[in-house]
C-alpha cells in the first residue's frame, strides 16, 4: 500500500474515532488501529509529510492526532496546533493540554 492510501486510511480512522466517542470499546479499537497506521507512516518522509499536512484538517480530532503524531520530528508544527486546540476550550482541549505537558516534560511515549 502506498503512503497516500495509508494516509487516507489514517485520516478516516481518526474521523471514525471521533464519531465513536459514545462507544468507548469501538473508539479504543479504532484508536489502536490508527496508532498502527501512524507507526507505518512515520517510517517514511512521505508518510511524515502527510501527517504534517493533516494538522490543518477541518476535523479537530484529525488535527489533534496529526499534531501529536508529528511532535517527534516536527514539534514546530505540532505544538502550535495543540496550543490552539487548548485555547478552543472544547472537545479535545484537555487531551491537547496534557499531551503538551507530557511532551514538554519529556515523557510523551508514542512507541507503544
Amino acid at each position: 500500500m502506498c503512503a497516500s492510501e495509508d494516509l487516507g486510511r489514517y485520516r478516516q480512522q481518526l474521523v471514525d474515532w471521533a464519531a465513536a466517542h459514545d462507544d468507548p470499546k469501538l473508539a479504543n479499537s479504532i484508536y489502536g488501529s490508527n496508532h498502527a497506521t501512524y507507526k507505518k507512516l512515520r517510517e517514511t518522509q512521505d508518510g511524515r509529510a502527510g501527517i504534517e499536512s493533516l494538522t490543518s484538517d477541518a476535523v479537530v480530532a484529525v488535527r489533534l492526532m496529526a499534531a501529536v503524531h508529528c511532535l517527534p520530528w516536527a514539534s514546530e508544527i505540532g505544538m502550535p496546533v495543540l496550543e490552539e486546540i487548548v485555547r478552543m476550550d472544547r472537545d479535545y482541549s484537555i487531551t491537547a493540554k496534557y499531551t503538551l505537558i507530557e511532551y514538554r516534560a519529556g515523557s510523551l511515549n508514542l512507541d507503544w
